[in-house]
């Protein structure tokens, strides 16, 4: 599971050895998936470091077109063979992640036939859905993501604990289902926010330990084989759910049940088409 996002800023603290004869040029550097499954570098801007300097070097990671980021590093290279010593003071990154996460490459059904094409994309996700086998491997379904769960509520998670205020956005396609919906500081299975619709209903709930807390409700929802537009925003203690675009629910969560988590992709007793994931700053 990735740590690190797109959008997202690297900071790292480099000091160069007293005794280093020559200046060192550093940087900050990343390994993603490319559309195989390699590993690609991206390099941030190189700072020179002249004996006894210290420096801050900070770097936003760009856009990976979807790919996740498997290793963060520091690279060094000197000139004419020179050697030298450098010291690691601190790495870390923060902020909110700008993403999209969606299929990275052009599909291509003659390459699927024959095992080609990235996987990762979808194994950076924590599958909770019942179709295991179809979500986390090279599939032919004319979704992004097509969403199976036979009984409960199912979870296509994404992200990590340290995402805080942000919104998510998804195109949903019910096919046919109880319910389904979009998820935020999701932190398991059953400790999420969730904007849930039905064919009668649009909610915003907090799931705690398998109980729902309504926050609120209004008339509407969708209709089996339509597509829709949904939008979940957080932002401390309030959140917004947007239905094509149009304000459908807000709600305050008094008990600030949670600070940090996530994002899910939310089926509940059936199958929905899903296309266009994306996390965004508010």
């Amino acid at each position: 599971s990735p740590k690190l996002y797109a959008g997202q800023t690297i900071k790292a603290r480099l000091v160069a050895d007293a005794d280093n004869a020559s200046a060192v040029n550093a940087a900050i550097y990343i390994k993603h998936y490319d559309d195989e499954d390699n590993l690609k570098r991206r390099s941030g801007d190189e700072v020179t470091l002249s004996a006894g300097e210290s420096a801050m070097l900070k770097w936003q990671v760009p856009d990976l077109g979807g790919q996740p980021i498997a290793l963060v590093g520091i690279q060094i290279s000197g000139e004419n063979g020179s050697s030298g010593r450098v010291y690691l003071d601190t790495l870390t990154w923060d902020g909110t992640p700008n993403v999209s996460l969606g299929r990275p490459y052009a599909r291509d059904f003659s390459r699927l036939a024959r095992g080609k094409g990235a996987k990762m994309w979808k194994k950076a996700w924590v599958n909770g859905m019942d179709t295991r086998e179809r979500l986390t491997e090279l599939d032919f379904w004319p979704e992004t993501y097509r969403l199976i769960q036979n009984v409960g509520r199912g979870l296509f998670i994404h992200g990590s604990r340290d995402w805080s205020d942000y919104q998510v956005s998804a195109k949903m396609t019910p096919h046919m289902c109880r319910a389904g919906g979009l998820g935020v500081r999701v932190q398991g299975m059953k400790r999420y926010y969730a904007f849930l619709c039905d064919e009668k209903s649009v909610r915003l709930v907090a799931a705690s330990e398998g109980r729902d807390t309504l926050l609120a409700q209004a008339e509407g929802g969708w209709s089996m084989g339509g597509e829709y537009s949904l939008c979940l925003q957080i932002a401390g203690n309030r959140l917004s759910a947007y239905l094509d675009g149009k304000l459908a629910l807000e709600a305050e969560d008094g008990d600030q049940r949670f600070g940090g988590g996530g994002i899910a992709l939310i089926a509940e007793e059936g199958r929905i088409g899903c296309e266009d994931v994306e996390v965004r700053p508010l």
